[in-house]
């Protein structure tokens, strides 16, 4: 389509429109009063977080299959 890109400045508003109010209220959120007894995996290529990842791909690609 022609016209259809977004120049930088209107890019740039859009970044603002979205992140300061995400930055705002997390300024706003307090700390969890309870850390977890469990420690975080010793390797980032685990069965556990690749199995995560996968399965948050294949949610959102039946998603979008189903969206369109």
């Amino acid at each position: 389509m022609l016209g259809s890109d977004l120049a930088d400045n209107q890019f740039l508003w859009i970044d603002l429109v979205t992140i300061l109010p995400l930055v705002y209220f997390m300024s706003y959120s307090l700390p969890n009063e309870h850390l977890s007894l469990e420690k975080p995996p010793k390797r980032l290529v685990s069965v556990e977080i690749i199995s995560s990842v996968l399965s948050q791909m294949l949610t959102q690609l039946i998603f979008q299959i189903l969206a369109v």
